[in-house]
Formats: structure tokens, sequence, C-alpha cells
């Protein structure tokens, strides 16, 4: 078999003869460039094989919603499906990227006003759960944090307010599926196959 041929060249496009380049300059050129091809291939075949998935995936699920009498063709949402045995699982989940609008420090104000409002009858609990839920990381905010003060039934005025600016605040900014495939073990949890789709 013929030795396979690079042509070499630096940074700048300038081409250099092949007698310039060392022997380990040229098996890292081979072995470099094949890995590309080989992640290449494998790139475009989970796309192809994502594609597959989610089109067969959502026509099993729509045809199954038609057999019970829903009619929902071309529903794009949270579901799963198993194998008869229920040993394979394919699992469709939509995840939305939330962020809060300039009422959400409104809103932060309002609580404190609650707080110096009432702070005879407000518990520590509920003071700390407040100062939490408004803690930032990596300069953001917590969403499960702030929904979480949605728990908390409170009837003053005050909090009502904030409650309802926080709402006013909630911002989807776009979603994605994730579709995974995932194999029962021995122990009976399911084990996913890793196909890390999100990135294609």
């Amino acid at each position: 078999m013929a030795t396979e041929k690079f042509i070499f060249k630096t940074p700048k496009g300038d081409v250099v003869p092949d007698m310039a380049v060392s022997p380990y300059d040229k098996k890292k050129e081979k072995i470099i460039r094949n890995i590309q091809k080989k992640a290449d291939k494998l790139s475009k075949d989970l796309i192809a094989f994502k594609k597959e998935l989610y089109e067969k995936g959502d026509a099993l699920y729509t045809e199954k919603l038609n057999n019970k009498g829903y009619d929902e063709d071309g529903r794009k949402g949270n579901y799963s499906l198993f194998s008869y045995d229920k040993e394979i699982k394919l699992e469709m989940n939509i995840q939305e990227s939330i962020t809060f609008s300039d009422e959400i420090n409104i809103a932060q104000k309002k609580l404190n006003e609650y707080i110096d409002d009432v702070t005879t009858g407000t518990s520590s609990d509920i003071m700390q759960l407040i100062h939490n839920a408004f803690k930032t990381k990596k300069g953001r905010l917590d969403k499960a944090r702030i929904f979480s003060l949605f728990q908390i039934k409170i009837t003053h005025p005050i909090w009502v307010e904030a409650m309802e600016l926080i709402k006013d605040s909630i911002q989807t900014n776009d979603s994605r599926r994730y579709g995974t495939i995932s194999l029962k073990g021995k122990d009976g949890d399911y084990n996913v196959i890793q196909l890390n789709f999100s990135a294609l």
C-alpha cells in the first residue's frame, strides 16, 4: 500500500518541502488527520441518528396518543417509551432556558420591604430563604431558589406584589430537546447510553 502523502504548509500557507519535515511531524500529521476524519464521520453519524431518534420517537408517541383518542399530531413534548420487556427506555425531554428581567430587582426590594414591615412576626427561616433566593452563582440567579418562594403561603400585600413581580420577570429564552436511550441494569436502575446530542 502506498504511503499517504501530505502537503505540509506553515500557518501562513507557505508550502514546506517534504525533505524539510521531520519523521515525527510526518507521523503526527497522519495520525491527527486520520483522527479528524473519523471524528467528522462520527459527528455526521450522530447527527443522522439524532434525527432518526427524534422523528421515529415522535411518530411512535403520536401514534400512541391517537390510539387512545387524543389528536395531538406533531406534538413535541416530554414522554417516555419502553420496549415490551421494559429493558429499554427512550425518553424525550424539553429543557427551557429561563432568565429574569429587571423586575426581579424590584421584587427583591419589595421582599426587603416586607421583612422591614413585619420583622417581629417573620421567622428566621423565611428571612434566610429570601436571602438565599437572591444569591447569584457566576452572576446568575438560581431559578429553583427563586421559584421556591412561591411555595410560601403568605397573604401580606407586599409579599403578594413581590410574587407578581417575580412572575412578570420570568423570561423563557429558548428550549432544547434531549433524547436519551437507557438500558435497565441488574440493580433495576436505567443506565443512559452516553450520546452527547446537546452539542449537535
